[in-house]
């Protein structure tokens, strides 16, 4: 059913979200009708489409089994399967591209001082320090999709959407590909120049001094007493110099990186992050793609929801920047 302009709202519920609820009234939910009748074309073509091969496939299926052999039915109901599911899953992904082009740059504009690019230009991320500082893992295959860059308070930033997988063997001598992270690599100029300092998740004594290893150049890292019993039970610190980690850091910095861990409905996300020279980086898992405005299976009425989740992503690297900024020798 095709839903009325007045269904397409947006209701402020941060304080960065302050204002949007016009700017969505005017710019985007004009938009939404006519994408929500196009929406509704793409899944009715493609359910008739769907119909069509299915058809088919059963046709041959049951020809094959009568006038060759039954086990060859099996053959065009394999790929017949196949094909209904290319069409299914692939449907949607030009209308999401639109959905992206309406959002994105009036969201960024909103924010100020922020720049969008569906793929990230090469040399985003230092990857290879990354991996040597552990903020993300060993890895066989990389990917990395939306990225903003911008700056907040007068401090630079990136953030960019990206996953890490190594691929295996199971026992049936198949390959497989093991998912190691989905999430935001986020990297913030930082204010002063700082040691290096590694935040690492906490998985037990063993476990921990197997990391610690596996980090290069950790040989020289002691830890770090972050003199918080929540903090300790969530991160093992590591630095090359204690004391000026000590003194730089405060007393409250690991309790709100641990705060920022917590996502919007109470429930904890994986950070890892590292301070080295001039430079502050994090990775966070994401339970959803980052600048994602994928509706294809939900009416748009529903779009706020993916603009909320862009907002409370896009905030991330400016409140890791408040905490910088709050440093003691900032």
């Amino acid at each position: 059913m095709l839903q009325e302009a007045s269904q397409f709202k947006f209701v402020e519920t941060a304080w960065y979200e302050q204002g949007f609820s016009d700017v969505f009234a005017a710019q985007i939910a004009p938009a939404l009708q006519e994408l929500e009748r196009e929406r509704l074309a793409i899944n009715h073509r493609t359910g008739k489409w769907i119909e069509i091969i299915l058809a088919v496939t059963t046709t041959l299926s049951v020809a094959a089994a009568i006038y060759v052999h039954i086990a060859l039915a099996l053959f065009p109901l394999f790929w017949g399967c196949a094909l209904a599911l290319l069409v299914y899953t692939s449907r949607g992904r030009k209308f999401e591209e639109q959905l992206s082009e309406l959002a994105s740059p009036i969201i960024c504009e909103f924010l100020g001082d922020l720049r969008h690019f569906k793929k990230p230009k090469p040399g985003f991320h230092p990857i290879k320090l990354l991996r040597d500082l552990r903020v993300i893992p060993q890895h066989d295959n990389a990917r990395f999709e939306d990225s903003v860059e911008g700056k907040w308070r007068n401090v630079t930033y990136r953030s960019v959407q990206a996953s890490f997988s190594n691929t295996y063997r199971d026992s049936n001598g198949d390959r497989k590909t093991r998912t190691l992270f989905s999430g935001l690599l986020i990297a913030v100029q930082c204010p002063i120049e700082m040691p290096k300092i590694i935040f690492l998740a906490d998985h037990g004594d063993f476990l921990n001094v197997l990391n610690k290893w596996a980090t290069k150049g950790s040989d020289h890292l002691k830890k770090l007493d972050l003199s918080n019993a929540e903090c300790e039970e969530v991160y093992e610190v590591y630095t090359d110099d204690p004391a000026c980690a000590e003194q730089l850091l405060g007393t409250d910095f690991g309790q709100k990186l641990n705060e920022l861990s917590r996502k919007p409905d109470g429930t904890d996300r994986r950070i890892t992050a590292a301070f080295e020279g001039h430079w502050f980086y994090m990775a966070i898992d994401l339970d959803h793609d980052f600048m994602n405005f994928t509706s294809i299976d939900q009416p748009l009425s529903k779009f706020d929801e993916k603009v909320h989740a862009a907002f409370d992503d896009l905030m991330l690297p400016r409140t890791i920047i408040d905490l910088l900024l709050a440093l003691p020798d900032s």
